[in-house]
């Protein structure tokens, strides 16, 4: 037990730099289920989102990203459904990121009044040329 645990600490530290961007939304509340997985489903209903960034738009190279998710909730299962989709394009070149996933969230009632809802998303992503 103890080299599992010496090799993961191994590992953790020997990772010189993760680097990684994401598209930002400037109404990240408009866009739940890129937020975070746990909102799926938690409209009590169905819901359909689409959004649509292009940053510096006064260039002859924009950077564009295009969401589409929707998702609904089953009360009979306490569980949320939901699908996202997005494609981030960036400058000239077209280099991006296309992303399509589903989302999975349950509501654990703790109390009467309190409640924690957790969520898992699995997704297929894809980096290159788009």
């Amino acid at each position: 037990m103890c080299k599992l645990i010496l090799f993961g600490l191994f590992i953790f530290t020997s990772v010189t730099g993760i680097y990684g961007q994401d598209p930002q939304f400037s109404q990240f509340y408009s866009n739940p289920l890129y937020l975070a997985p746990s909102f799926a489903g938690a409209a009590g209903g169905s819901r359909i989102c689409a959004n649509v960034r292009d940053q510096w738009f006064s260039l002859p190279a924009t950077f564009m990203t295009y969401s589409f998710s929707y998702d609904h909730y089953f009360s009979n299962f306490n569980s949320g459904f939901g699908l996202l989709g997005y494609k981030d394009a960036a400058g000239s070149g077209q280099l991006g990121t296309l992303s399509m996933g589903v989302q999975y969230s349950y509501n654990f009632k703790i109390f009467e009044t309190v409640s924690l809802r957790s969520g898992i998303h699995f997704s297929y992503m894809e980096h290159g040329l788009v």
